[in-house]
């Protein structure tokens, strides 16, 4: 019986092969950890690259062939992050500043309390909503090169409502946090840094499996 999970695998070992993925991955949040936000920013680009190779079928991708582009998406998938993860946070920085600036009484401290919650239950939905766009958002840009497609909601919609790109969506996150949880519990030895930058290529292969398989999308 063949694995379900082992189309998503198979594009990824060719990225320096599967031993590569684990070093390249593995030293690129081990640097995170080490020097914060810059390398951060500056693996955005690569993940964005091994995405839309994945989606695109590309057995070879040569992530580092073109580095003008690799700094391209470095720069456009970045944007793209913040804009979608801005929105949450300011939903919810609005909240508990208009909570802070309510008197407080105990009527009103019930009211703070809902206020909070409703507004911190909202941002949360809202993120996963966002989590769940993101891959799309990445797929649409490395494509067309055009930072509007990945905003355009008419584009957006046929994509992340397709079966494929939900199952292998969802796949990608359950893996991300996984590796990241395993990843953690052994941070004090360097393997789990390793962990945990092998199951975020993994994460983006599985992104792009969804893609490569809905039609709607870029590859698909």
């Amino acid at each position: 019986m063949s694995d379900p999970f082992d189309p998503a695998l198979d594009p990824l070992r060719s990225v320096r092969g599967l031993d590569g993925v684990a070093a390249l991955g593995g030293l690129y949040v081990l640097t995170a950890v080490t020097v914060p936000v810059v390398p951060l920013v500056a693996g955005v680009g690569y993940l964005v690259e091994v995405l839309d190779a994945v989606a695109r079928g590309d057995d070879h991708p040569g992530v580092f062939e073109n580095v003008g582009r690799l700094a391209r998406l470095t720069v456009g998938g970045t944007v793209i992050s913040a804009l979608y993860g801005g929105v949450p946070a300011v939903i919810l920085a609005m909240t508990l500043y208009g909570a802070s600036g309510l008197p407080g009484d105990a009527a009103q401290g019930t009211i703070t309390g809902l206020a909070i919650t409703l507004g911190s239950t909202a941002s949360l939905f809202l993120a996963m909503a966002i989590a769940y766009a993101l891959p799309a958002a990445w797929g649409l840009y490395a494509h067309s090169g055009r930072l509007r497609d990945a905003l355009a909601l008419g584009r957006l919609g046929p994509i992340t409502r397709a079966p494929a790109y939900f199952v292998w969506t969802v796949t990608g996150w359950t893996v991300l946090i996984g590796g990241l949880a395993i990843g953690d519990a052994l941070s004090v030895f360097v393997v789990g840094f390793f962990v945990a930058g092998y199951a975020t290529v993994v994460t983006v292969g599985c992104w792009g499996r969804g893609l490569a398989r809905t039609d709607a999308a870029p590859g698909g």
